[in-house]
């Protein structure tokens, strides 16, 4: 898990676009490659499908419509936290509101170790996530990142979803497993 953690802190808050561009691809397949995730009833779930969010001194995630606003969602996290969120969960970098910088890495399809494909990022969350935990222990259960190596290929890079939005950078930083049925 440190060597996912290390990777997940590579992304900082001095990249430009340029370098975003260049680190997104590899992390994608080492991520997809090397990590799967436990949920509930120690259920396994392999990650076929991901997006990338990122703002930081020197990239700005701005959604230029009637309304400026970011595209990613600003959250106070150390790199290798789960971020839920309106449309979803993110696997966040270092990130703090303060400085303005930060994003994560959007889950957008699984698929359990019995090969059932949950596609989109809500049903993701609502499939890998308990739906009742006890409020009186200290710390809930959480899905966690386990270490799974699996062969696979990536697709060749897509523009994001942006969850129905104009993403006015037209990033390609959707990666998907190929041959693996992902979100429309």
């Amino acid at each position: 898990m440190e060597k996912l953690k290390k990777r997940l802190t590579e992304v900082n808050k001095f990249l430009n676009e340029t370098e975003l561009d260049a680190l997104f691809p590899d992390l994608a397949k080492f991520f997809m490659g090397n990590y799967c995730i436990k949920g509930k009833k120690d259920k396994k779930y392999y990650i076929n499908e991901i997006e990338f969010y990122f703002f930081g001194k020197n990239y700005d995630d701005l959604r230029t419509s009637k309304k400026e606003s970011t595209v990613t969602y600003p959250r106070n996290a150390d790199a290798g936290c789960w971020y839920i969120h309106d449309y979803g969960v993110d696997l966040t970098f270092n990130s703090d509101t303060e400085e303005k910088f930060g994003g994560g890495i959007l889950i957008r399809s699984v698929e359990d170790n019995c090969g059932k494909v949950f596609n989109g990022p809500v049903k993701c969350v609502n499939e890998i996530w308990e739906e009742a935990v006890c409020a009186f222990e200290d710390t809930a259960p959480n899905p966690v990142i386990i270490p799974e190596k699996r062969i696979i290929e990536l697709d060749e890079p897509t523009l994001r979803k942006t969850v129905g939005k104009v993403d006015s950078h037209k990033k390609l930083w959707r990666f998907a497993v190929k041959g693996k049925t992902v979100s429309k």
